[in-house]
């Protein structure tokens, strides 16, 4: 793997922005911050393209002094391309366009990569929702509780389906086919069984909520 510079200051970051031609610097306090994704993109465009990691205010304030058009807060471990000391890419930015080939190709490169790091997370995150939902759904003895709906008279609805009491009937369509969309089929179909049967109840719960909420009105 190539190496991945720690600026802890922005003196540092400096110091590395004026040796290098074209570099990215991804915020955060360690190497681990960038993406794998991401460094195979930048591996791939070039081997001479620096990489480095600095915590986000050094990055802010290293942006903030050299150029003001660039000084708007960054995105949560938004990276930036510098060519030399000066910026010339970041996501957010409308500005992010003719440097050339090599940035314009980096930068598409990274736009892809962080939108698959962020599926990848959200996956990770989804199926750790569903082992805890797993987890509390078994009695004190270890055993699997029986797998019924909540009874109604425990079930708050709105808290399902995450929605104010007072709720537009719309945005209560909204949020019941939104929760309805986490457990989707497709999302659980390569889970195995117990996860699988874990979504099931909860959208058998989220139906159940949403059928309250619109009976009562």
């Amino acid at each position: 793997m190539a190496a991945i510079i720690h600026c802890e200051s922005t003196a540092a970051l400096g110091w590395f922005l004026e040796r290098s031609h074209l570099c990215v610097v991804h915020p955060g306090k360690a190497a681990s911050v960038f993406p794998r994704e991401l460094i195979s993109c930048i591996q791939y465009v070039g081997e001479s393209i620096g990489m480095a990691v600095a915590s986000p205010w050094v990055l802010q304030t290293c942006l903030e002094r050299l150029s003001g058009s660039w000084a708007e807060p960054l995105g949560p471990d938004e990276p930036v391309i510098f060519r030399g000391a000066r910026p010339v890419w970041r996501e957010s930015h409308p500005d992010s366009t003719g440097e050339g080939p090599l940035v314009d190709t980096l930068g598409r490169l990274m736009v892809r990569a962080r939108a698959h790091e962020r599926k990848q997370r959200l996956r990770q995150e989804f199926v750790k929702r569903l082992k805890t939902l797993a987890d509390n759904a078994r009695d004190g003895s270890g055993r699997q509780a029986p797998s019924v709906p909540a009874p109604p008279a425990r079930l708050n609805p709105y808290d399902v389906l995450g929605v104010r009491p007072d709720a537009s009937r719309q945005d209560v369509r909204t949020a019941w086919k939104a929760r309805a969309l986490e457990y989707h089929p497709d999302r659980v179909a390569n889970l195995g069984k117990k996860l699988r049967e874990v979504a099931e109840e909860e959208t058998r719960t989220i139906n159940a909520a949403y059928e309250m909420i619109r009976r009562s009105r």
